[in-house]
């Protein structure tokens, strides 16, 4: 038995979660090895230590912790709500506006170049399309004549 397993047989032994064969083990082990005897000890001391008024091993160390999670959430929460209010009082109606409310309305000049692009447009689309139905309809023709 190495060493590790030498301190995990000790650990659980002292913990009490071991079988009745495993304890027995554990116990040839503390009768004949002193630094197990010794690292018993010490495991009995820091649980003696880290019991609080005798609340099964219950950590002297959480307790006192427990209300950490709680300041943590409450802290960002009142960090949160303090930047909206401090956003809101130092903003002025400008920056509550839409953003589409900036921009200005089309010139008359403007909308007739586009009308114009769009006729222009329409043209080249509908020429398109002519030309494609006449192709369509000389090869229609073309394979009825075969």
């Amino acid at each position: 038995m190495n060493a590790d397993q030498k301190n995990d047989l000790i650990l659980l032994y002292s913990s009490g979660e071991l079988s009745q064969e495993e304890t027995a083990r554990a116990e040839r082990l503390l009768a004949s090895d002193a630094s197990s005897r010794e690292e018993l000890a010490f495991l009995k001391e820091l649980q003696a230590a880290l019991q609080l008024d005798g609340n099964d091993g219950a950590s002297a160390v959480g307790p006192q912790l427990q209300w950490l999670p709680w300041a943590g959430t409450a802290l960002v929460l009142g960090l949160l709500v303090g930047l909206m209010l401090w956003r809101t009082h130092n903003s002025t109606p400008a920056d509550h506006a839409p953003a589409f409310a900036h921009v200005p309305a089309p010139s008359p000049a403007t909308e007739v170049a586009s009308q114009t692009r769009q006729r222009a447009i329409d043209a080249r689309f509908y020429d398109l399309h002519t030309q494609i139905m006449l192709a369509r309809r000389s090869l229609h023709r073309r394979d009825m004549n075969r």
